[in-house]
């Protein structure tokens, strides 16, 4: 359970059987739920058990409708207004009774622009939270950051290393991963401070796995110097002490040896369609003698290398490339 304000698990319920779905730990799960707690999950945990239990104990919730729980009444929906991925409509639905009870939730449907990799067009949250506690708007925006959960697991699994193949017994692999939990929230713990020292967006840019690295490979020659006697002083110490320490190491940080690789955006195909005999490539300007290599799909039945002073006959859809040296004088080419 990963709490967002903090980017730190802060429980975990381990389940021995491999094959055994999430929602079998929910009892669990719901001896956890507090009052004015919030949770957000995907539509997995859209189960009446669970939206009930919720709300009887006086918490809030923002989860993803799924198409098996069927409500008994929906009002007609409003449009709410826009947002980045589609446009937002608001409306009531009843949910069918559970244990005698009866409960009308708030249903924000998301029009979506580009259909979900699953082929949903229309992404549909349940909610039992007042208007005036979150508007639509509120709601949407705290339902997509639960992929930070997603981000969570992605460094749990690459960074951390928290799926041990050889560890075949349930008990030692459930054991590990909950040390490597116990890991992730010590690197959250380290972007906590670099957040207090440098702001927020440069912690977000730091690299779990860079952090990680550095951990592995330092750590033996670290111990080496500074034993584990040394490090008595530290643990002993009281909380503000501690994080002021932190914050004081984190000031001298150098940050770019930790910041995250960013993929430069894809570049769009700037090849354009056109009729026969024109050009298939945008105006590109070339000196004299420039050496150019060309790779020009059929236009016809003749397929013409553009700058070339003849033209090259090839079979239906075939595909031809050419070196050149551009004439003298020739500053365009189609």
């Amino acid at each position: 359970m990963l709490d967002p304000r903090f980017e730190a698990i802060v429980d975990f319920f381990p389940i021995e059987d491999g094959h055994a779905q999430e929602r079998s730990a929910l009892d669990e799960l719901l001896e956890t739920v507090q009052r004015n707690d919030l949770w957000v999950g995907d539509r997995n945990f859209c189960t009446l058990k669970l939206l009930y239990s919720i709300s009887t104990a006086k918490a809030a919730f923002v989860i993803r409708h799924h198409k098996k729980l069927e409500g008994l009444g929906l009002s007609k929906r409003k449009k709410v207004g826009k947002c980045d991925t589609g446009v937002i409509y608001e409306r009531t639905m009843k949910l069918p009774p559970y244990e005698g009870r009866r409960m009308t939730v708030r249903r924000i449907e998301i029009d979506l622009k580009t259909p979900t990799r699953d082929g949903d067009t229309t992404l549909v949250i349940l909610t039992n939270l007042p208007r005036k506690a979150a508007n639509a708007f509120k709601i949407v925006e705290v339902y997509r950051n639960h992929w930070k959960i997603e981000t969570a697991f992605q460094t749990l699994t690459v960074a951390l290393n928290c799926e041990v193949k050889t560890l075949c017994y349930p008990k030692a692999a459930l054991f590990v991963f909950a040390l490597v939990l116990v890991a992730y929230n010590a690197i959250a713990v380290v972007e906590a401070a670099i957040a207090r020292e440098h702001g927020r967006q440069e912690s977000e840019l730091m690299s779990h796995y860079y952090m990680a690295l550095e951990i592995s490979q330092a750590t033996d020659g670290m111990l080496i110097a500074l034993p584990a006697e040394n490090w008595l002083e530290l643990a002993t110490l009281p909380l503000s002490d501690y994080t002021a320490a932190l914050c004081d190491i984190a000031k001298g940080i150098d940050l770019s040896v930790y910041r995250k690789s960013i993929r430069a955006r894809k570049k769009q195909n700037q090849r354009r369609s056109t009729k026969r005999g024109k050009s298939m490539y945008p105006l590109q300007k070339y000196s004299p003698n420039d050496t150019l290599s060309v790779h020009v799909e059929r236009a016809g039945r003749e397929t013409l290398v553009f700058g070339a002073s003849s033209k090259v006959s090839r079979p239906a859809l075939s595909v031809c490339t050419a070196s050149f040296k551009t004439p003298a004088g020739l500053s365009q080419w189609y």
